[in-house]
């Protein structure tokens, strides 16, 4: 090569995307992920079965479409013909179906059910579903209607509804949300995530209920996504004029639940979920709460100085600080000598003492209530079979397994190791 020549320039390598559809992907190259999308084709296939209608495609995918109650329609969807063990944490465990009556009938593109004052039409090609009432109006209906996603690292990773969106249709609901009680026009993820010090934007929050109401000229209904994995909700954020919901795993079992109005729609979202015991009435009073009071003094200090200014409060919180650091169901005696006392004092005052308990077990082998539940295999585990730990306000700390009906006595049979004979409320923390 002579001097000063200049060398050829490098082109550089053609950028590959991370992800990529297995329709495009070329066996030559590597990717971080590669997806596929499945969708129903044409339904040729419709059976009873399990006390419900299933709707088979020819190309495996399946809906379930079973009315449980007056006006509540569940909603079932499998990609590969396999449907789930049917099981949930949010319905009631003494849940019965309601016998009802359903008609089916059957024209060129689509199949109609018919019971009560709900009408469900499910076509033929796409397995998209349009909701009526006993009087033909129109309530809710699919646009692109059932989609799932599958990647080759993640597996079913995302199981997806989209309806349309109504003219003037407003939504309510899905737990602790920061903008205004209309969600219309907006986007959302439910996953409960400790949001300290959160602002108005900020999305998730602690509380996920994946739950909303939907109010359409004057017709109102409901959506329950029953689904334990990270869900997504979208209003008609992006001004397409559709509404999706969908979660990154699990199954697509959605409840349909009819009004006509918002409170009937409530009744039947309490129907399957439950409903707690009307609150005592010092419940609804105000409540001092702040992390934290202690010690005993500047407790009874606080309760003194409501009772002096003639502020109403009917309850006392005491933070995590009141614990033997920060050990659940344990007490700090040097801030708080006598518990009873203390508690028996502000009864007498007219304030009731909440305690909270965290559910994170401080990893102390000369803490007899970690002892325990390793002893007892109360702790959840992660995939290689070994105790999952992470850190908290006393340091790593094993978490219970509340899933387990046995670690969940294990644990109320502790409760009274704080205060016994039911002389406080607890709370609960950081549950998310």
């Amino acid at each position: 090569m002579e001097e000063n020549q200049e060398l050829p320039e490098k082109k550089a390598p053609a950028s590959v995307p991370s992800e990529i559809s297995i329709t495009e992907a070329d066996v030559s190259s590597r990717y971080d992920d590669v997806y596929e999308l499945f969708s129903p084709d044409h339904c040729d296939t419709v059976r009873w079965m399990e006390g419900a209608y299933e709707f088979v495609c020819k190309n495996g995918i399946c809906l379930r479409v079973h009315i449980s109650a007056p006006g509540i329609v569940r909603l079932r969807y499998t990609p590969n013909g396999q449907f789930e063990r049917d099981f949930s944490y949010a319905l009631r465990p003494n849940l019965e179906n309601e016998k009802v009556t359903v008609k089916l009938t059957e024209t060129d593109n689509e199949y109609l059910l018919v019971s009560g004052d709900i009408q469900v039409v499910v076509t033929k090609a796409g397995l998209r579903v349009r909701f009526y009432n006993a009087d033909d109006r129109l309530l809710c209906e699919d646009a692109g209607g059932y989609s799932a996603r599958r990647t080759v690292l993640k597996g079913w990773s995302e199981m997806k509804v989209e309806k349309k969106y109504q003219r003037k249709e407003v939504f309510y609901g899905l737990g602790d949300k920061t903008c205004s009680a209309n969600l219309q026009g907006k986007k959302f993820e439910n996953w409960c995530t400790d949001s300290f010090a959160f602002g108005r934007e900020t999305d998730p929050l602690y509380r996920a209920v994946p739950f909303y109401y939907a109010l359409t000229q004057g017709l109102a209904y409901g959506i329950f996504l029953d689904n334990t994995f990270r869900t997504h909700f979208d209003f008609n954020s992006a001004g397409d004029n559709t509404v999706s919901f969908w979660s990154e795993g699990g199954e697509m079992n959605y409840y349909f639940i009819y009004g006509p109005d918002l409170t009937t729609v409530a009744r039947g979202y309490a129907r399957l979920t439950g409903s707690h015991a009307l609150p005592p009435m010092w419940a609804l009073g105000y409540h001092q709460c702040r992390w934290s009071y202690y010690p005993h003094t500047r407790v009874t200090e606080i309760a003194d100085t409501f009772r002096k200014l003639q502020i109403p409060c009917d309850a006392i919180y005491l933070d995590i600080d009141y614990m033997d650091g920060f050990r659940c169901f344990t007490w700090n005696y040097d801030h708080f000598p006598d518990p009873k006392g203390l508690i028996d004092e502000l009864r007498d005052k007219g304030f009731q003492t909440v305690v909270m308990i965290d559910p994170g077990l401080k990893a102390d082998p000369n803490y007899a209530v970690y002892s325990e539940a390793l002893h007892k295999t109360t702790c959840s585990k992660n995939t290689d079979g070994q105790v999952a730990y992470a850190p908290v306000w006393p340091g790593f700390c094993g978490f219970s397994d509340f899933t387990d009906p046995e670690v969940r006595k294990w644990w109320g049979r502790s409760v009274p190791c704080i205060v016994p004979q039911r002389r406080c409320i607890r709370v609960l923390e950081r549950h998310e």
